[in-house]
């Protein structure tokens, strides 16, 4: 979130959303007694006959590694219940997302960053089209505004970059801004892009939303970003679920079916209980 003090009369105002202190509470307290549970039935495996020094250490190493596995099975079976239970789990996890209707009116001025190094340009350009069409057709593309933030280190990419964004810059003017920015010196490469652009142009923007050479975002999911950050301005990220793309690689394929069964749920209850 971008430097907004100029812009606070555009938001909406609410009050900011307080994590409950039982949820981590609660969710600590199932991740201490699963582990203790799995350490006894260690024990008791190892027993017969007596515990030496090594089956001590075999306990040992073995509590060591629960942590990371209890703590993703909590996430996953807590994100499980609300995606069963609740009738909107994005509003269980964030309050404030269940106030959205979806037709209050964008104020806000929102940065769109794309950041590229060595890509084609061409295909950036095509991801782009169905965002700049979306939000221009919904009356908005006056508050958006999309940079392209390159570190480019070829000079022929650079140069197809230049001339293909310059053309699409020009086939949408008076509709909705486009820059192209490419930096000579790539200090921090795209961290550093993105805090130079922060530094330099952050004070004419209340939002950024964060691109990918690779990303796609639906232009309704982008508006409801801004909506929910509209109406609580105290959130500093917020952050949607990342879907991998359909590929004709078979791995791939059984990797994006893993993420697109598993993620939802884990990623919901990581947030449940962090309020993250």
């Amino acid at each position: 979130m971008l430097d907004r003090s100029s812009r606070d009369e555009l938001i909406t105002a609410a009050a900011p959303t307080a994590l409950p202190g039982r949820r981590p509470a609660l969710f600590f307290l199932g991740v201490g007694m699963t582990m203790a549970g799995l350490i006894w039935l260690a024990i008791v495996a190892l027993s017969p006959g007596g515990l030496d020094a090594i089956d001590l250490l075999l306990v040992v190493l073995f509590a060591l590694t629960l942590p990371w596995y209890v703590i993703g099975f909590w996430n996953a079976a807590i994100g499980l219940l609300i995606m069963r239970f609740a009738r909107d789990p994005a509003a269980a996890v964030l309050p404030v997302a269940g106030r959205v209707c979806g037709d209050e009116p964008i104020t806000a001025s929102t940065a769109i960053l794309v950041c590229i190094r060595n890509e084609p340009p061409e295909r950036i350009a095509r991801m782009l089209e169905p965002v700049l069409q979306g939000l221009t057709a919904r009356a908005v593309g006056k508050r958006f505004h999309v940079y392209v933030l390159s570190d480019t280190s070829d000079n022929e990419i650079a140069a197809a970059e230049d001339a293909c964004f310059a053309t699409l810059a020009r086939s949408w003017r008076d509709r909705i801004a486009l820059t192209y920015r490419r930096r000579s010196h790539n200090v921090g490469f795209k961290a550093g892009n993105v805090g130079d652009f922060c530094a330099r142009w952050g004070k004419h923007h209340d939002f950024a939303i964060m691109l990918d050479a690779d990303s796609v975002m639906t232009v309704d999911l982008i508006l409801k970003l801004v909506r929910i950050m509209q109406i609580d301005p105290s959130l500093g990220i917020l952050q949607t679920l990342v879907i991998g793309m359909p590929s004709a690689s078979p791995f791939a394929r059984i990797f994006q079916f893993g993420m697109r069964l598993s993620m939802r749920s884990y990623t919901i209850g990581s947030a449940w209980w962090q309020g993250d």
